[in-house]
């Protein structure tokens, strides 16, 4: 079994913490702002400029105010420019643009301390439950994510990660290993909003994450759709891992729990014995076994690409937090949809994540305590899967494949194409809104030093550069270097 490691570390390195939690409660608290500009708080859209977006408008019940504890009641309309800019395949739009019921409420942690808020929508029947529609051009669903790129200066970093994805998962023939989206802007109550990117929320559902339904009356009978938190989790695994319910929901288990509570309780403990059995072949010493060890148990092919998404974009984030995973009834356990890439592609300085050299699976976190699951530097002890990763890289790679340069350099252009105008619109939005010197601490794109255009120049740049040096390194993957360990 593996034991935890790092502990003489921690106490070298035990006031660190500590530092970085007061500059993160300085950060939320607003403490060292600088100053508050109400014009920018106050800034309407021009609606005579043309328009190549979507637009969508929010009147929320009686102008209430959004927040994050309870969703509130409103309604979205949207109008289309001419021609659509649409990146997914295009479905005729023209009856999912009316008037519609919802319910919203803000979402997200981190970024609810930004001037640009991000949120959740749900479309609403009449007796105000939640449907499941068409959106746009995608397809039915019930959660919609409305991503703010506040701190994202390139506005492109979740839609490329998100593409980029979709691609890879594409090849490997699993269609839920990234969610599908579409740029749009946005107008509350009248306040121009900016640019957001819709996002299909991570769920269970036939358009989204395809695995069947869990039901109370058939405990034995269970799929679920789980995130790695590191933090407050709904349950812990006996190897340290916390774990949080996303479907089903903590809301629905704790319906359940009075409805029938020993079947309530048998399907949180088949959840938990499935992660369990994994963990337990993966820490065991008959872990390269492929027919005893942890092959028996996950979906390879989906670590790797996992593994690959996060190393190429350099996400601080991919294996201790919004890091998702799923699984049928009597199936294997597989990794996705990926999520939240706006701290990747070099937008982070924290844990060197602005360098282009650097694996991000080896770092320890000391900073923060959000500490990565033990999986993905385990499965790279193993030669073999060393070699799957190397070979299905090697691959993409590949002129024409999703990560060949021509390829990520052209989709970056088509996303800039597509965003037009309102990136200078959101830049003129916010632009003076980003007063906290924190800023230039964590972010590496200092919200001062460029445009978006410049911004986009730098991801461009960024992104070269991390793959060329992959391309030098990734035989070493599983290599731990000492400044990755401190990090």
């Amino acid at each position: 079994m593996i034991q935890g490691s790092g502990n003489k570390l921690w106490k070298k390195y035990r006031l660190v913490p500590l530092v970085a939690s007061i500059a993160l409660i300085l950060f939320f608290m607003g403490i060292i702002t600088t100053r508050i500009v109400v014009a920018q708080e106050l800034y309407n859209y021009n609606y005579t400029e043309e328009f190549t977006l979507p637009f969508i408008k929010i009147f929320t019940d009686r102008g209430e105010l959004i927040n994050k504890k309870n969703s509130i009641l409103g309604i979205l309309s949207m109008s289309l420019p001419d021609p659509l800019p649409l990146e997914e395949p295009k479905n005729d739009p023209s009856e999912k643009v009316k008037e519609k019921n919802i319910k919203i409420q803000l979402h997200g942690q981190f970024s609810l301390a930004y001037k640009q808020k991000p949120y959740e929508v749900n479309f609403i029947d009449e007796q105000k439950e939640t449907i499941s529609i068409p959106f746009f051009n995608l397809p039915a669903g019930e959660e919609w994510i409305f991503h703010a790129p506040y701190v994202d200066r390139s506005l492109m970093r979740n839609a490329l990660a998100y593409r980029l994805g979709r691609e890879i998962g594409a090849s490997n023939n699993y269609t839920s290993f990234a969610p599908r989206s579409f740029y749009t802007e946005l107008s509350i109550n009248d306040g121009y909003k900016g640019l957001y990117l819709v996002v299909e929320r991570n769920e269970q559902g036939k358009n989204r994450v395809n695995i069947p339904k869990t039901e109370l009356s058939k405990p034995d009978q269970v799929s679920f759709l789980l995130e790695v938190s590191s933090k407050k989790g709904d349950f812990r695994t006996k190897y340290g891992t916390d774990i949080k319910y996303r479907y089903p929901k903590t809301s629905e288990f704790e319906k359940w729990d009075k409805e029938n509570p020993a079947a309530s309780n048998l399907i949180k403990n088949n959840i938990k014995a499935k992660i369990d059995a994994f963990e337990d072949a993966l820490g065991g010493i008959n872990f390269k076994d492929p027919k005893i060890g942890y092959s028996a148990f996950i979906n390879v092919d989906s670590f790797v690409d996992y593994i690959i998404i996060q190393e190429v974009t350099k996400n601080v984030d991919g294996y201790r937090r919004s890091t998702w995973f799923h699984a049928s009834d009597g199936d294997k356990i597989t990794m996705g949809p990926i999520w939240d890439f706006d701290a990747a592609f070099g937008n982070l300085n924290f844990y060197t994540m602005s360098l282009k050299s650097g694996w991000v699976v080896h770092k320890k976190h000391f900073i923060d305590g959000y500490r990565p699951a033990f999986w993905f530097q385990r499965l790279l002890k193993d030669p073999a899967f060393i070699e799957r990763v190397v070979k299905r890289y090697r691959f993409l790679r590949m002129p024409g494949q999703a990560l060949s340069s021509e390829h990520i350099q052209n989709t970056i252009s088509e996303f800039v194409s597509i965003i037009g105008d309102a990136g200078l619109r959101q830049e003129r939005r916010w632009k003076n809104t980003y007063t906290n010197p924190i800023h230039s601490i964590f972010l590496h794109a200092r919200p001062w030093s460029r445009t978006f255009h410049g911004n986009v120049k730098q991801i461009k740049k960024w992104t070269s550069k991390r793959l060329n040096w992959i391309d030098n390194h990734i035989e070493k993957i599983g290599y731990v270097d000492i400044n990755n360990d401190l990090n």
